[in-house]
């Protein structure tokens, strides 16, 4: 059975800091935009305006995937829509 549990801070996110360095480190072609370490440096810069959403994904208790995202304000025509993308979405 998948779980799936939801972080939405920094600091909440530490206490997984290494589940994510686990699960990177036996990511195939892994680079730097994909770690912990990068996300802190992101947010401390560009996290401003922006909510954080990382999702942690389980299966029986094991975790099998990490997804970092951000949920951000953006002006349509019609008004502000809040859109959840990856915290480099516009890059």
């Amino acid at each position: 059975m998948l779980s799936v549990a939801e972080f939405r801070s920094l600091d909440e996110l530490a206490n997984v800091r290494l589940t994510w360095k686990s699960l990177w480190e036996q990511t195939p072609d892994a680079n730097y935009f994909q770690s912990y370490d990068w996300l802190r440096s992101f947010w401390r810069f560009y996290g401003e305006g922006l909510k954080l959403k990382v999702l942690l994904v389980s299966m029986a208790a094991k975790p099998i995937g990490l997804v970092p995202l951000v949920i951000k304000h953006e002006r349509t025509q019609i008004g502000v829509a809040s859109v959840l993308t990856f915290p480099v979405g516009e890059w």
